[in-house]
């Protein structure tokens, strides 16, 4: 995985729930107070990435609007049972973990990008650090890889491996 397959601008669109994390971008985009999450885990700008094997509680991160990209993946395997989820809060020098899985296609990943702090050139561009450290071996599919970018500075996942930002 050294790009973005799949690309969220949410510019314009309507605020939705919840979504699937391997789902393809709907027309809505999935919103919530990851606050409201019922025994959400917080995980802060300078800690390090956090992985539940197996999923145990939702965990989210907040308050990336200086160049921040959270960052979640998840494994998931077909039918939809989700074996592990993952979340941390780049930063500078704070890299995630290896999330290569002995099934790459099963592994699916997503970055946050505030728009208030960056543009989508870069948002789509600059993101090689955080790819090389997920994926050394570039063996997770790009198609896998899904950029938010838009106006929101929060990232959550659930159990189930669904996803949701919150709007400034």
């Amino acid at each position: 995985m050294n790009a973005f397959g799949r690309i969220l601008n949410t510019a314009g669109l309507n605020q939705g729930g919840l979504m699937p994390l391997e789902a393809n971008p709907p027309l809505n985009y999935p919103t919530v107070n990851p606050l409201s999450m019922r025994n959400a885990q917080e995980r802060l700008m300078f800690q390090q990435g956090l992985i539940q094997n197996p999923p145990v509680q939702p965990i989210f991160t907040q308050h990336a609007s200086g160049g921040c990209v959270p960052i979640c993946a998840a494994e998931i395997t077909p039918p939809r049972t989700v074996n592990w989820i993952y979340l941390m809060h780049g930063h500078g020098g704070n890299m995630p973990l290896n999330v290569a899985a002995a099934v790459p296609a099963n592994v699916y990943v997503c970055m946050l990008v505030y728009s208030g702090a960056s543009s989508l050139w870069a948002a789509q561009n600059l993101q090689g650090q955080y790819f090389q450290a997920l994926d050394p071996g570039n063996i997770i599919p790009n198609a896998n890889a899904l950029l938010i970018f838009g106006n929101h500075t929060k990232l959550a996942i659930s159990r189930q491996a669904m996803i949701a930002v919150d709007i400034v």
